[in-house]
């Protein structure tokens, strides 16, 4: 899926869920505004009550994401898109084969992160 790029499915779901995933065929890191898009689309795949379970890896390998200095950037691209994701993240504790740096986003989050300025 690529930044701008509508979603495909015909059919709406409970649940998304995308583990070890950077995205890989993204042509740069997303920012913000990448990620508003990737919210406003996907949630017209989504049923009220589901969620959005995201887990990324840390991108070490992409050559946009290295550019990032190591003090401005997250598994999700630069700094504040991972101070957008905080309230998210799974706790470890509650982890199961899975990385720390999961996320669980309810449906009324995903609406509402979609909706952020």
């Amino acid at each position: 899926m690529f930044a701008n790029t509508p979603f495909s499915s015909k059919e709406r779901v409970d649940y998304i869920v995308t583990l070890r995933s950077f995205f890989p065929n993204r042509p740069q890191v997303w920012k913000m505004n990448e990620w508003k898009y990737f919210f406003k689309d996907i949630i017209k795949n989504l049923n009220e009550g589901g969620g959005l379970y995201l887990g990324c890896n840390n991108g070490a390998r992409r050559a946009e994401y290295k550019d990032i200095p190591e003090h401005k950037k997250s598994h999700w691209g630069p700094l504040d898109v991972g101070e957008m994701f905080r309230p998210y993240l799974v706790p470890a504790s509650k982890l199961q084969r899975v990385k720390v740096n999961t996320l669980y986003i309810p449906y009324d989050d995903v609406v509402k992160l979609g909706e952020t300025k």
